[in-house]
């Protein structure tokens, strides 16, 4: 990976679905070049596809979250309920409580009334 490769990475990354003339004119480069070394990329995995942004908020969704979880103690006893999939816990654990997000389904577009039902609160971990 040239510094070349590294410029043709950066237009990508800001518009994946510009043309390859005009990616070729933006690094300065010859679109037949441009061509030859986007196929590299994508060859040698560096490139793994393009993807749409997709505004939450234009699919009536108006609130999303990035979840972290410490899971206290680390043992298989707790780690495995919680990785077994999402689902609303019977009751919280005081060990650990988690759930996982209904935008890290299959289907973003699913409509919230689809959308399972969650703790309104999660417990913290009892030391």
């Amino acid at each position: 990976m040239d510094a070349l490769d590294r410029a043709i990475l950066r237009r990508l990354q800001q518009d994946g679905r510009q043309t390859n003339r005009d990616l070729a004119e933006a690094v300065g480069i010859a679109p037949s070049t441009a061509l030859e070394r986007t196929r590299a990329l994508r060859a040698r995995a560096v490139i793994t596809g393009v993807h749409a942004a997709v505004d939450p908020v234009a699919l009536g969704r108006s609130v999303q979250a990035l979840v972290g979880v410490r899971i206290r103690p680390q043992s298989r006893e707790t780690i495995e309920p919680v990785g077994a999939g999402p689902r609303a816990p019977a009751a919280p654990s005081p060990a650990a409580s988690c759930c996982c997000s209904p935008a890290t389904r299959a289907d973003p577009t699913a409509p919230e009334s689809s959308w399972p039902s969650w703790p309104q609160a999660a417990t913290r971990p009892t030391r």
